[in-house]
């Protein structure tokens, strides 16, 4: 983060203003606290994740990270949105659908 605001121009308190007001504004989608992604980005794991559900019962952190071909911090970070954002469920050591007609359609 600290070298993306530095490549920007912007101190630590304005670049996390301006991430603020992206968010609250959802140019982007705050995933974690030093993790965003524009809305097309979330749309486009979410069809991953809906075509992988349609051929698996459930996913794993590392099948989701080379799912998407992501590190594994940014894997869960993710799974962890979806689970707060209820499109997915922690079940022990993987993830099922919890909106069927969101993801597996």
């Amino acid at each position: 983060r600290t070298h993306l605001l530095q490549e920007l121009g912007l101190n630590e308190k304005d670049g996390m203003t301006l991430l603020k007001s992206a968010a609250h504004s959802k140019r982007l989608v705050r995933v974690a606290e030093d993790l965003h992604y524009i809305p097309e980005q979330i749309a486009s794991i979410i069809e991953s994740l809906r075509f992988y559900f349609s051929e698996n019962p459930n996913i794993t952190v590392i099948q989701f990270k080379e799912l998407l071909n992501i590190s594994r911090k940014h894997a869960i970070d993710l799974l962890e949105y979806f689970d707060s954002q209820q499109l997915t469920i922690r079940e022990d050591n993987h993830r099922i659908p919890a909106r069927i007609t969101a993801l597996n359609n």
